[in-house]
């Protein structure tokens, strides 16, 4: 039998994007897709464009709901979903039309769960994988923050996916991909990687913030992430890699609200070994962190110094 894939789109408010995004998606060489649109009450014309397309395409289905983030559109869409294997594309972006024909090959072949290719952005820089195939060091990884870490570049079995019963925060849609990845990754996956760029990322001025931005958006997540991993038997094989996530993410949010900086995991911040900075730098930060009062004193005036 072919397999069906299920790609899952979530929209909203795309509509100079959004025909190409469907385009590359109903024109793969690949055609046993089953395309799961929602639209996540766009205020455009977005509703229109997907139901257009519905019209002329029996393989895709819309689902129109009022707005309630990436995060739940997506979990929408997987109640709906009928494929042996599941994938996501974002509506401003586009795929290459063989992605999926090369990487279901690569998945059946090797029998995999999850494949990866590269991705390429508007200013044809490649992001690529840095891929290991243990699950393991992709956590790490993610958490040296040597790689990104989204859904949308990947080909998954959607049986593991099931299985490995997937926790999310649908109040919090950023970084909500990286604490669903490496959920699954720690259920040990069997992976693969396509050393091709099939994903074409493309920056909207919606999708820009700054590390400080979503470092506080994205604290919700943040904490789910460590809480996630703390809670493993086996954790101790992340100290250091997660106080490093840890401490990354305490030095962004400097920037915003030094008092909660400092309030979060102070256990992190004491030994300046945590600190995945430069001796220097990380001394100063070691001064800022670990005297209350005087240390936001001192990040008010160090911070000024830099701007």
């Amino acid at each position: 039998m072919v397999p069906l894939i299920s790609i899952i789109v979530p929209v909203y408010n795309a509509e100079s994007y959004l025909s190409r995004c469907l385009e590359s998606i109903i024109n793969q060489t690949y055609q046993n897709l089953e395309i799961i649109i929602v639209d996540d009450g766009s205020t455009d014309q977005c509703g229109e464009i997907c139901d257009a397309y519905a019209r002329k395409d029996n393989r895709i289905q819309v689902i129109h709901q009022r707005n309630s983030g990436a995060v739940n559109a997506r979990n929408r869409a997987l109640t709906q979903v009928h494929g042996v294997y599941i994938s996501f594309v974002d509506s401003d972006d586009y795929i290459e039309l063989d992605m999926y024909e090369e990487m279901l090959l690569l998945i059946e072949k090797d029998k995999l769960d999850i494949v990866f290719c590269d991705v390429m952005d508007e200013n044809c820089e490649i992001f690529n994988s840095q891929f290991d195939n243990d699950p393991i060091i992709i956590i790490k990884n993610i958490l040296k923050q040597i790689i990104g870490c989204v859904l949308w570049n990947k080909l998954y079995r959607f049986k593991f996916w099931k299985d490995c019963d997937i926790q999310v925060d649908e109040q919090c849609d950023m970084m909500e991909d990286r604490y669903m990845i490496i959920q699954l990754l720690y259920n040990r996956p069997k992976v693969g990687y396509l050393n091709q760029v099939k994903y074409h990322y493309i920056a909207t001025p919606n999708s820009i913030t700054s590390t400080t931005e979503i470092g506080m958006k994205a604290l919700p997540n943040i904490k789910h992430i460590y809480n996630y991993i703390s809670s493993k038997s086996d954790s101790n094989i992340f100290k250091m890699e997660l106080s490093h996530f840890i401490m990354y993410w305490k030095f962004n949010i400097l920037n915003s609200d030094a008092k909660l900086a400092q309030s979060l995991w102070p256990e992190s911040h004491r030994s300046i070994k945590n600190y995945p900075i430069s001796l220097p730098n990380s001394l100063i930060y070691w001064l800022i962190f670990n005297f209350s009062y005087i240390g936001r004193v001192i990040w008010a005036f160090y911070h000024k110094l830099k701007h």
